[in-house]
C-alpha cells in the first residue's frame, strides 16, 4: 500500500485475524468498471470496506452479496451501517488549538476530497454540499476552533487535493503564490503533511521555525520525519 494510512490499517486488520485464525482476502475496489464483479464473485464470509472513495457505492454492492460487513471511514451518516470511525470535528479543533496556541494567526489548509474527480481551492457552497463527511468535519473542526482565537476563517485557503504528491504539490505552490504566506498548515492526512515538509524544505523553509505542519493519522512513518511530524493520532 503507497498510503501509510492504509498500511497500519491493514496490518491491524491482519493481527486480528491472525489472533482468531481468520483468512483475508483483498478485493480491490481501484477499477470502478470491475468493481461490481470483484465483489460479487469474491470468496468470502464477509466484507471490510474502506470506503475512503466511493463508499457508498461499495456499500451498495455488498448489501447484493447478503453477507456481514463493517465500514470504515464511511464518509456519510446511514445509522443502518456498522462503521468504525473516528472524532473528526475533535481532531480538527485539537490540531487547530495547538498550532493556534504556538500563536500562529496564518493559516492554510491541505484538504482530502470532499467529492469524486476534482482538486483546487475549496469553496463554503463546497464545503456545505460536501459528498465526504470525514473532510468536511475536519474542517469544521479547524474553523470552529481558530475562530475562538479570532482567525478569520473566510481568509483561510483550502485546497483539495487526492492526498498524494501531484496535487499536494500543486496546492502547496497556489497556496504560497498568493499575497502573505501561511505560517501554519494543517493537513488531513499524515501523506499530505509529509509531502508537505519536503516541500517546504526544498524551498530553504525550516520547519517548525517558518512553516508549521500539522497532519492528522499517528503512522509510523511521521515519527520518521526530520522533524518528528506532529499529528492526531487515530487508534
Amino acid at each position: 500500500f503507497e498510503d501509510p494510512f492504509a498500511r497500519v490499517m491493514m496490518a491491524g486488520i491482519s493481527e486480528a485475524c491472525d489472533a482468531t485464525g481468520a483468512g483475508i482476502a483483498l478485493v480491490s475496489a481501484a477499477n470502478q468498471e470491475k468493481l461490481a464483479w470483484n465483489i460479487q464473485s469474491a470468496l468470502v464470509d464477509g466484507f471490510i470496506l474502506f470506503c475512503i472513495e466511493g463508499g457508498s457505492r461499495l456499500v451498495e454492492l455488498t448489501r447484493e452479496r447478503r453477507l456481514p460487513f463493517v465500514a470504515l471511514e464511511l464518509g456519510f451518516h446511514d445509522e443502518t451501517i456498522s462503521a468504525i470511525g473516528v472524532d473528526n470535528i475533535a481532531g480538527g479543533r485539537l490540531a487547530a488549538r495547538h498550532l493556534a496556541e504556538l500563536g500562529h494567526r496564518r493559516f492554510a489548509v491541505l484538504s482530502l476530497t470532499l467529492g469524486d474527480d476534482r482538486t483546487g481551492f475549496v469553496t463554503p457552497e463546497m464545503v456545505h454540499s460536501a459528498v465526504y463527511t470525514g473532510t468536511r468535519d475536519r474542517l469544521a473542526g479547524y474553523f470552529e476552533e481558530l475562530s475562538g482565537f479570532g482567525v478569520d476563517t473566510k481568509s483561510i485557503p483550502v485546497f483539495e487535493t487526492e492526498n498524494e504528491q501531484r496535487s499536494t504539490w500543486a496546492g502547496l505552490e497556489a497556496i504560497f503564490a498568493g499575497g502573505e504566506r501561511p505560517t501554519a498548515i494543517l493537513a488531513m492526512s499524515d501523506r499530505m503533511a509529509m509531502i508537505a515538509i519536503d516541500w517546504l524544505t526544498a524551498r530553504g523553509l525550516k520547519v517548525p521555525e517558518d512553516v508549521s505542519v500539522v497532519g492528522f493519522d499517528g503512522v509510523p512513518d511521521g515519527a520518521l520525519c526530520d522533524p518528528p511530524l506532529t499529528t492526531i493520532a487515530q487508534p
